[in-house]
């Protein structure tokens, strides 16, 4: 298996070599001082899984933390309260009737901000 840079990789425009190193099986080797850590565990709450999975419902919520054995630093519960939902699902009451007739275009001209 061939590297994905040719050796050496140069500066296009002064021919300078940008990097030089072993490749093992056409991979560069990174020497490092520190350990690696593959995986770090930390406990996250209910809520801040609603927001990373978009919001869903507490019954989707549920599901999805119980079917993938997600940890938890408190327990499930639903009586969170996310303000973005709460806004998104809030609704206007509409205009009621209006006893006024305009008789030429234009006439009555209302904006429907809030």
């Amino acid at each position: 298996m061939a590297p994905i840079f040719p050796s050496p990789t140069l500066e296009l425009r002064t021919g300078a070599t940008l990097l030089k190193g072993r490749t093992k099986d056409g991979v560069y080797e990174w020497p490092t001082s520190s350990p690696l850590i593959a995986f770090s565990t930390i406990k996250t709450t209910s809520f801040d899984w609603h927001h990373r999975l978009g919001h869903p419902a507490f019954p989707i919520l549920k599901h999805i933390i119980s079917s993938n054995h997600l940890d938890l630093s408190s327990s499930l519960s639903s009586d969170f309260s996310c303000n973005a939902c709460l806004c998104n699902k809030s609704h206007k009451l509409s205009f009621s009737n209006s006893t006024i007739v305009s008789t030429n275009p234009l006439e009555i001209i209302f904006f429907d901000v809030w």
